[in-house]
């Protein structure tokens, strides 16, 4: 059997801070929809739990 070389990486959090832009996102949607939004802060700490989290109220 043929070895197959591959590289892991965890970008999200790690490589890239992407927390700034799923806020913006996150926030657009809820406002369209009259729901309160998140600071960065909150969306960082809410990364990694779970869609059900980050949109819950």
């Amino acid at each position: 059997m043929k070895q197959k070389f591959t590289i892991l990486f965890d970008l999200d959090g790690t490589l890239v801070d992407t927390a700034p832009d799923l806020m913006l996102a996150h926030n657009h949607v809820m406002k369209k929809f009259g729901y309160p939004t998140k600071s960065t802060e909150d969306i960082r700490n809410l990364v990694g739990k779970g869609a059900g989290a980050l949109i819950g109220r």
